[in-house]
């Protein structure tokens, strides 16, 4: 997914930026929420960005660790990996980040307004906010539940509840409720008998959604 994932995000950040060839985010502070283990934060460093990814469980924070020191490629730029949540993060870091990114992320938190506001304040005024994440349709509960876990076995079962999914109107107006502009929402889809991920003007299945935190 990260070969749509990360265009969806350098592109917007890219504009405007003096830095070509193959640095364009040099410089930009990014904090890259649930990572997931590196998987969003390493490709980023690698084009220039500073980056911290926090996650709560500390078995993902200790493989990122040793993933990032394989890779020679962040040997001057590798992310910083934090066990906290973005709530206590936030204590410490308010209005410090250029971006946020939380892919795949909001459909397993409990209460996403109480997330997702959290998410915002650690964003600077103007800075960008970026998610990804399965809407709330059939499709994806077909395709991430009945298929990826109980037919194919690709995700452990239990991953997704279908009841924590948000729907991307849903998102949009957690945003605007706290002082943010959405900008731009992609749907994404999966191709299973060919494991390729491409955009598609659906939102039934995966969505991507930017936005922008107002001054």
């Amino acid at each position: 997914m990260n070969k749509l994932r990360i265009p969806f995000i350098t592109d917007e950040l890219s504009k405007g930026t003096t830095e070509k060839n193959d640095k364009p985010l040099k410089g930009i502070k990014i904090l890259d929420v649930g990572y997931g283990g590196g998987i969003v934060s390493e490709p980023l460093a690698r084009l220039g960005a500073i980056v911290t990814g926090i996650d709560p469980s500390q078995a993902l924070i200790d493989i990122a660790d040793t993933h990032k020191d394989l890779d020679p490629e962040l040997d001057d730029n590798k992310p910083t990996y934090i066990a906290t949540t973005v709530e206590e993060h936030i204590t410490k870091y308010k209005s410090y980040y250029d971006a946020l990114i939380a892919s795949e992320v909001i459909d397993h938190i409990i209460n996403p307004e109480f997330f997702v506001k959290s998410c915002i304040q650690a964003v600077k005024p103007g800075g960008k906010i970026f998610f990804t994440a399965p809407n709330r349709t059939w499709v994806s509960r077909f395709c991430l539940i009945f298929y990826l876990e109980n037919v194919c076995n690709m995700v452990p079962k239990g991953t997704h509840h279908y009841e924590n999914f948000v729907t991307p109107e849903e998102l949009s107006l957690i945003l605007e409720k706290y002082n943010c502009r959405v900008d731009a929402v992609q749907g994404f889809f999966y191709n299973f008998l060919n494991n390729i991920w491409f955009r598609v003007t659906t939102l039934q299945f995966m969505y991507g959604l930017r936005a922008t935190k107002n001054i």
